[in-house]
């Protein structure tokens, strides 16, 4: 990331200090991604929705 400070650039990187980026396997795990998708990401946060439909159970 840069930012224009009026007299010029400064440079910005971050490096992840416990863990990795998530990142794509195979060709089936590539998408594209939206802006804040990739803010995500690249905060270290998962951009893959883990939440599932419930599952109703009935009692009979």
């Amino acid at each position: 990331m840069s930012v224009w400070e009026g007299d010029g650039f400064v440079l910005l990187s971050k490096r992840l200090q416990n863990g990795v980026f998530q990142w794509p396997r195979d060709r089936q795990e590539v998408m594209d991604l939206t802006q804040k998708q990739f803010s995500d990401l690249m905060n270290g946060l998962s951009i893959v929705s883990t939440i599932r439909t419930a599952q109703p159970k009935y009692l009979c």
